[in-house]
């Protein structure tokens, strides 16, 4: 378990007994200032400080699991390397000099005890592999490190979005219906939905705005979903239309098997997500716009809230008459799935490009609005003790375990560093 991330982290973190950290050649060493971790080529950290035997000396410092390291990486070669002011390595193996630098063995001045807790967690085959020991944590250190997480979560989105603008060429409506378009279908069609979003300009699907049927048949045709031929009068009427309007505007349909059906409970058919979007469209207008008139997640709630029109109260597919009789609308926790991972994003980067940095914090204070999420991530951390108390918090609950836990990046985990400390 033993690398060079964990060798950084013992020393900035001044892990080690301090009257044992000697040079190779016996030379007492005090750590003014451990240095700046650096990640581009050249030494791992600069601006350090140390006094060796009296003597301050400021510099770089070169970090490696064993002082042959130096060697086997062709240091000796490198010019970026000549003026470094201390080899650290965990243990010293070779007698070979290597330079007129000093070298100091970590190895001595570790516990032991430390070394075992983490390898105790890179070894650890549980999901979370802190596991019992996060109820441990203090909550004040939870609390602020999920803050840094969702601003992290959150910037990383914004760049998600600001590639999506670009490819719509600054058109801020166009990429707002494209992102989210994304978040109306569940994961297995999150690619066809961004897809439509960007094939049908928003402008040509609001000139058939008024007509719920012109809206249909837009989202529908483009979506290549009405069945050729009809397979009823509401499916002939669509596909006369869009005929019509594909023509006029140039619009190609996508292919039809980008769709997909197969695992997926009936209220999450594509077919019936483009019918609640055809139905918000009509009644709202372009998404963008109708959006931002609202004040917070409960009139985003009403707006998408919207029911599709009458055809599909009986059905999940063209042409297939349900047993069950109901309204297609979207659900609660399907409309603040929406809010959290579309809106907010969004509207974040919006108020952020116009300056409107008291908007941006407002629309991200929405979050603490919304209950958190429910799905198996959050609830494995329920389990262990970690209670969002809200959508914020889920949410960064969601990139701790991927940027996290998946990838055991304890040494750049609060939490984690945290129970290495202790």
């Amino acid at each position: 378990m033993l690398n060079e991330e964990l060798i950084l982290f013992l020393w900035r973190q001044r892990l080690y007994d301090a009257k044992s950290l000697r040079t190779t050649d016996g030379r007492l060493v005090e750590v003014v200032s451990t240095g700046t971790r650096q990640y581009d080529a050249g030494p791992d950290l600069t601006d350090a400080r140390l006094r060796i035997d009296g003597t301050l000396w400021a510099g770089s410092i070169e970090v490696h699991v064993r002082s042959s390291d130096w060697l086997r990486h062709g240091h000796q070669n490198d010019p970026r390397y000549a003026n470094i002011i201390l080899h650290l390595v965990f243990n010293h193996d070779t007698d070979v000099p290597l330079g007129p630098f000093p070298t100091v063995e970590l190895a001595p001045a570790v516990s032991d005890q430390i070394l075992h807790r983490h390898a105790r967690l890179m070894q650890c085959r549980d999901s979370i592999p802190c596991g019992p020991a996060l109820a441990t944590v203090p909550q004040i250190t939870v609390s602020s490190w999920l803050e840094r997480l969702l601003i992290g979560r959150m910037e990383a989105r914004a760049a998600r979005i600001e590639a999506l603008i670009e490819r719509c060429g600054g058109d801020l409506e166009q990429a707002f219906q494209a992102w989210m378009f994304r978040y109306m279908g569940a994961k297995v069609n999150d690619d066809a939905f961004e897809e439509l979003g960007l094939a049908l300009p928003w402008k040509v699907l609001g000139k058939g705005r008024d007509d719920i049927m012109l809206t249909e048949a837009l989202l529908f045709g483009t979506a290549g979903l009405i069945p050729d031929p009809p397979v009823d009068d509401h499916t002939s009427g669509l596909l006369r239309e869009f005929r019509y309007l594909a023509h006029a505007n140039g619009i190609k349909p996508m292919a039809a098997h980008r769709w997909r059906f197969a695992r997926l409970r009936p209220a999450a058919f594509p077919t019936v997500r483009i019918s609640q979007l055809a139905a918000i469209i009509h009644r709202h207008g372009p998404l963008l716009q109708a959006i931002s008139g609202c004040a917070g997640p409960a009139d985003v709630r009403t707006l998408l809230g919207t029911v599709a029109s009458g055809y599909w109260t009986s059905r999940f597919r063209f042409g297939e008459v349900s047993t069950v009789v109901r309204p297609k609308a979207l659900g609660h926790d399907a409309i603040d799935n929406i809010i959290i991972n579309a809106v907010v994003p969004f509207l974040f980067v919006r108020h952020d490009r116009s300056g409107r940095y008291e908007l941006k914090e407002q629309v991200l204070g929405w979050l603490n609005g919304l209950d958190p999420e429910d799905n198996r991530t959050v609830r494995g951390f329920v389990a262990l003790g970690l209670h969002p108390k809200d959508a914020a918090q889920s949410q960064a609950l969601l990139s701790l375990r991927t940027d996290h836990c998946d990838r055991r990046n304890c040494l750049h985990c609060a939490i984690g560093t945290t129970l290495l400390r202790t």
